[in-house]
């Protein structure tokens, strides 16, 4: 967790926050699900890409099948949204 997050707010302004200011924080990989918490006043801290889960690779049955060797596939890539929701009367400090 950083110790201090910039936010840009609805009104265009970015407002610094430190990380104590927060009552809960919540990482979420479903753009649906960022968008609900935002409109229940959460605010978006940040994001950032991780790899998800490797897809599984054909067995040796399969491939004996098939008579051919697939190099196995790269786990995809999946986004993770970085949310905090503010304790109650925390304001922070207007940078720009």
């Amino acid at each position: 967790m950083a110790d201090t997050y910039e936010v840009l707010m609805s009104d265009g302004s970015v407002v610094e926050f430190r990380a104590d200011q927060f009552a809960e924080t919540r990482e979420v990989r479903s753009a649906d699900e960022r968008g609900e918490l935002l409109a229940e006043g959460w605010l978006a801290l940040g994001e950032r890409v991780e790899s998800g889960p490797a897809p599984k690779a054909p067995s040796a049955l399969e491939e004996a099948l098939t008579e051919t060797i697939v190099p196995p596939q790269a786990a995809p890539e999946v986004k993770v949204f970085v949310l905090g929701r503010l304790k109650e009367g925390e304001t922070g400090t207007k940078v720009v």
